[in-house]
């Protein structure tokens, strides 16, 4: 296998957390490799075939050797079905070109140590074979002895010196002459460990059953005192000095205390040995290697001593880097970089669009390099946000059809028909993702269910303002691109260097109501996230896209896309507003506020109803608001019936629509002309009062940009 088949093989494993018998059930693996997303990325099919091909060499030769080993029983046939396996892999003229290639690199120790290492195989098996040819063992057993032989095979030089480091653990290793013992972890219920006694039995039960002659397990005081007894025979090793060492925090920040053996030394000594802090310490107790002096004395001078240890091992180059305060704020990119990224279009999404506008080296990273993490397969904020959007978009689908094909309208499916039309949408996004929706993974069905309750109240809320709305869904993820004659065109900006630029994506759907001879229409995006909107968000080139496609929609004089879109002959399309429905609810808490009050299914999905709200701007047109459901208008009014002045901002007039497109336009330039400039900056755009996007940001390591939070 190749270092590429390899690494694929390895993310895709890793992504989807392939273990154990999926390797070799014989089912092709055909799930999206970037996890529970319904969109699949270019070449995703090429890249399956490859990992399947790739799969199939690592799982071949393994499972002859599997074959192989059936039947075997003595220790001199297991070595001799091994040593066959690793010949038919070519190991020892592969260890050897290894070695050939480090050496010529320079690498001599390291050349060695890989030439070595056949050997150390052999020789293991030898001596398996001399001692214990012909015992009876079966393949686990055959392994542990040959980890022990392994354990204490020496590989490579003799060292060049006389003190050197022993690292192990408590229970297995064996030292003699140690002059400075460290004991590692030792927090409570870690070293000495918690004993637990998970047993049926307890103890008395122990007891008569082992007078009885049936001994079960050791009993919990005999565990107890076999961890003590490790804590103190470790301790034993010193013969200068013992240094205890145990962490404050978890990972996940959650406080940790020493364990009882650091108190109980505390006591025994008289408080004569106390507890200190690692920062406490002199800077000499503190700094033994390179990397620690320059990454975690960011803050502080090193003296003229650690300066010169470092320069003596060759970190010159760092310590000059570490001085300077270093930070990729402006990356200049060359007229020959710009046509590389750009050429003459440039195509532009939604998530472009924002990223770019928080923070230009993000997008540059992201979207021009290419730079990604890998993920492992899971629900979480992203994907259980494409998992809801399907469930939408199925239902509502589905919905449509009812509706077309039977004349049902949406105020008659009753709510046993939704829970099974929910449970059929989400069996159609696992079946686009090629996700076992009857796995076993106990975890991810529990995060799938709770998924699904969870899309429960946001349907009910969407029917609830369907039957009391006169808009009706008409478009499902409806493409604006330029390669469909009957879709709505992308909208196309000419810049001024004379490229051009042009936003494509998917709209989760789209509305339209009656408007006398003409039609309303309305373009709905689904946020599960924490989503806010603002009208000033236009002008800071945020939130475009949606405006953009409702512009593109209403100019549309496309024949077939007024058909399909219902228009009457000769209508014109109206923009009755750009609507964010907020696809995820909050965390509600149904408690009792009187005695006689019960917490019913009913009144927590009502509750979870009124927590979901809508976002966006609507035409401010008396017809087009009574087509609306009053409940989820982005306009409010006060007790008077007055519109409120916060909210006056969230609708615009006829007249207004046109000032709105070309505020939008003109921010589109705008962003445009910054991203065309060959000037990336990280000068990131801080989201709220306590958090800055530079917080999460996955490319910091890159641009080492250093955000100031906001008081």
């Amino acid at each position: 296998m190749t270092h590429e088949e390899t690494d694929e093989l390895e993310i895709y494993c890793e992504t989807w957390q392939i273990t154990g018998r999926r390797f070799t059930d014989g089912i092709g693996w055909n799930m999206n490799p970037r996890g529970y997303d319904v969109r699949r990325p270019e070449g995703s099919e090429e890249f399956l075939l490859r990992v399947n091909a790739a799969r199939e060499k690592l799982i071949r030769p393994l499972a002859d050797l599997s074959e192989r080993i059936r039947g075997v029983h003595t220790v001199r046939e297991h070595a001799g079905i091994l040593l066959s396996f690793l010949l038919s892999l070519g190991v020892p003229e592969g260890l050897a070109a290894e070695a050939l290639a480090l050496e010529s690199a320079g690498e001599t120790d390291g050349a060695m140590e890989v030439a070595g290492l056949y050997q150390v195989v052999c020789d293991s098996l030898d001596v398996l074979c001399d001692l214990l040819g012909e015992e009876s063992v079966d393949d686990k057993t055959f392994l542990s002895l040959l980890n022990v032989l392994f354990a204490e095979a020496d590989v490579g030089r003799i060292p060049a010196y006389v003190d050197c480091v022993t690292v192990g653990s408590a229970d297995q290793i064996r030292l003699r002459d140690v002059r400075h013992l460290y004991l590692l972890g030792t927090n409570d219920g870690e070293f000495p460990a918690a004993v637990e006694d998970a047993s049926f039995f307890s103890d008395r039960e122990k007891q008569a059953l082992a007078a009885k002659g049936l001994p079960i397990t050791p009993d919990l005081s005999l565990k107890s005192a076999r961890e003590l007894y490790l804590f103190s025979r470790a301790f034993s090793f010193a013969e200068e000095s013992a240094t205890l060492v145990w962490s404050r925090l978890d990972e996940v920040l959650a406080a940790q205390s020493p364990s009882d053996a650091v108190l109980r030394i505390t006591e025994m000594t008289g408080k004569g040995v106390l507890p200190r802090k690692l920062n406490t310490l002199p800077l000499i107790d503190r700094i033994f290697t390179p990397d620690y002096a320059l990454e975690h004395l960011s803050g502080d001078r090193p003296s003229e001593g650690v300066i010169r240890a470092l320069l003596d091992a060759g970190e010159e180059r760092r310590l000059r880097v570490r001085e300077g305060d270093l930070r990729n704020n402006f990356l200049p990119i060359t007229k020959c970089g710009l046509d590389r990224l750009y050429g003459g279009e440039i195509p532009m999404t939604e998530s472009r669009l924002d990223c770019f506008a928080a923070c230009g080296m993000k997008h540059f990273c992201q979207y021009s390099l290419g730079l990604e993490e890998y993920e492992r397969a899971g629900i979480d904020a992203r994907t259980g946000g494409s998992f809801l959007h399907a469930i939408l978009e199925n239902f509502f689908r589905e919905v449509r059809r009812i509706r077309t094909e039977e004349g049902r309208p949406l105020g008659e499916i009753g709510g046993e028909e939704r829970d099974k039309m929910i449970l059929r949408a989400a069996k159609a996004y696992l079946h686009e993702i090629s996700a076992d929706e009857n796995g076993t993974d106990a975890r991810r069905q529990m995060q799938i269910g709770r998924l699904k309750r969870a899309a429960l109240p946001i349907v009910e809320s969407l029917c609830e303002e369907f039957a009391a709305c006169d808009y009706q869904p008409v478009f499902f993820e409806l493409n604006i691109s330029r390669k469909k004659a009957d879709n709505p065109d992308s909208p196309t900006f000419d810049l001024e260097d004379g490229r051009r630029l042009f936003l494509y994506g998917k709209i989760d759907r789209v509305d339209a109501a009656p408007a006398g001879g003409d039609l309303y229409v309305r373009v709905i995006d689904y946020k599960t996230g924490q989503k806010t909107f603002s009208p000033e968000d236009l002008s800071e080139g945020k939130n475009l896209q949606m405006f953009l496609y409702l512009k593109a929609i209403v100019e549309t004089t496309s024949p077939a896309f007024l058909r399909r879109i219902g228009a009457p002959e000769g209508a014109k399309l109206i923009p009755g507003g750009v609507i964010y429905v907020k696809a995820a609810a909050a965390e509600q808490t149904a408690g009792k506020k009187k005695y006689d009050e019960k917490i019913t299914e009913e009144s927590i999905l009502q509750k979870a109803k009124d927590g979901l709200s809508r976002l966006g701007m609507a035409l401010d047109d008396g017809e087009n608001l009574s087509h609306m459901d009053e409940r989820t208008l982005p306009k409010k009014y006060d007790a008077k019936g007055n519109l409120t002045e916060k909210y006056e901002k969230f609708v615009y007039t006829a007249e207004g629509w046109d000032e709105l497109m070309a505020t939008v336009e003109r921010s589109v330039r705008e962003t445009a002309k910054k991203m065309t400039s060959g000037l990336i900056v990280a000068q990131p755009m801080l989201p709220g009062k306590h958090s800055s996007a530079c917080d999460f940001c996955s490319y910091k390591p890159f641009c080492r940009n250093a955000v100031t939070k906001k008081k």
